[in-house]
């Protein structure tokens, strides 16, 4: 279903249609209740952590994922700082319908995941889980997820807090 958008003329002749933008998806836009979510393993990587979470469409039509998600993180109840958004330019990102279940070892085809990077960890007890709030642009449904911490990251700024990065959607392509 292609989004047609109509530009009127102030002369008042008659609406022409507009060409569909480049980064108008072919379908519908997903909603949350369209998702499979599970949280993937955490690794470590230079005294940061690095994760991930896989998606896939459960529903019955195809649908995409636009821009960057919408993602809190919290350990051991204090909130990972505001999360600063990757300097790569997002893409849309289509999910087939009835895609394949998520599985926390790694996305297949026809999934999607968003990276994150959290980093400097400065409290004295190292959090034993990470509870991870994930929601879609412009949408204020969240979905939680949590995911074992094996350890937590480096402490580099005591002054600073929690550090969050967030990559957009990415597609797993063939």
């Amino acid at each position: 279903m292609a989004v047609l958008s109509l530009v009127t003329v102030a002369c008042g002749s008659t609406p022409t249609p507009a060409l569909p933008s480049q980064s108008s998806p072919p379908h519908g836009l997903c909603a949350l209740a369209d998702l499979a979510t599970t949280a993937g393993r955490l690794q470590g990587a230079g005294g940061q952590i690095v994760g991930f979470l896989v998606l896939a469409n459960s529903s019955d039509r195809p649908c995409a994922l636009l821009g960057f998600p919408e993602l809190e993180i919290a350990a051991d109840g204090v909130v990972v700082g505001e999360p600063r958004q990757a300097s790569e330019a997002p893409r849309p990102v289509l999910l087939p319908a009835l895609g394949p279940p998520p599985m926390a070892e790694g996305a297949r085809r026809g999934q999607a995941t968003v990276r994150f990077l959290f980093g400097n960890w400065c409290r004295p007890q190292p959090p034993a889980e990470l509870v991870i709030k994930l929601g879609l642009p412009e949408s204020s449904e969240r979905a939680t997820l949590r995911a074992p911490l094996v350890s937590p990251p480096r402490c580099d700024d005591p002054g600073a807090p929690p550090s969050l990065s967030v990559w957009p959607f990415e597609v797993v392509e063939p």
